[in-house]
């Protein structure tokens, strides 16, 4: 019960981040602490404003394209993250807000004005592993052709979002959508079972 009580009260503390300015156009510059979430038509990124507590999810245009570690300056209209409906998810219901409020993510801009403002503020360590993540990537897709480059990079590296929408629902369809989804981590750990 000491549990729920500290989540509920998390939860409440980061919803209240921008409660006064809810549905108004705000400025404020933020770091990106986490590796941006590429898709076909879009990025998201996971940014921390700052002096203040809790994250942003900031959905915006592929390109500028910004790395882990830029801290950029953000102009936008700040809204509280809602659930899909059942009609937008096939009839089944995924609580999307839970899904990210367990990352103290409660609010969101959608396609803000962003500019640059410095790059390399995040961890040394974290800044080499995602450097070293997106050469892999791109010698992959540089040696390999598409769909298998994006498949190859599903289930090594758990990047999902690249392969075609076409493709993840004939993986649906054939019930191995979780063959997508494996990181490299996992698949080590299986290799190292079965070979001991």
């Amino acid at each position: 019960s000491l549990g729920l009580t500290r989540m509920e009260l998390e939860s409440y503390r980061y919803e209240n981040i921008f409660s006064s300015a809810e549905n108004s156009r705000v400025t404020l510059n933020a770091l990106v602490t986490e590796f941006p979430d590429v898709r076909e038509t879009n990025t998201r990124l996971i940014v921390k404003p700052k002096n203040m507590n809790g994250h942003l999810l900031v959905i915006t245009d592929l390109y500028p394209a910004f790395r882990y570690g830029d801290e950029i300056s953000i102009s936008g209209i700040v809204k509280l993250i809602k659930n899909f409906s059942a009609d937008t998810t096939g009839g089944s219901h995924f609580d999307y807000k839970e899904y990210l409020g367990k990352d103290g993510i409660f609010q969101e801009m959608l396609y803000p004005k962003i500019s640059a403002v410095s790059s390399g503020n995040g961890n040394p360590l974290l800044q080499k592993l995602f450097a070293f993540r997106e050469m892999f990537s791109d010698k992959l897709r540089q040696n390999i052709r598409e769909p298998e480059a994006s498949l190859g990079l599903g289930m090594l590296i758990g990047e999902k979002h690249s392969l075609p929408k076409a493709l993840l629902d004939e993986f649906k369809r054939a019930g191995i959508i979780h063959l997508v989804v494996l990181s490299g981590y996992n698949i080590a750990l299986v290799s190292q079972f079965f070979t001991k």
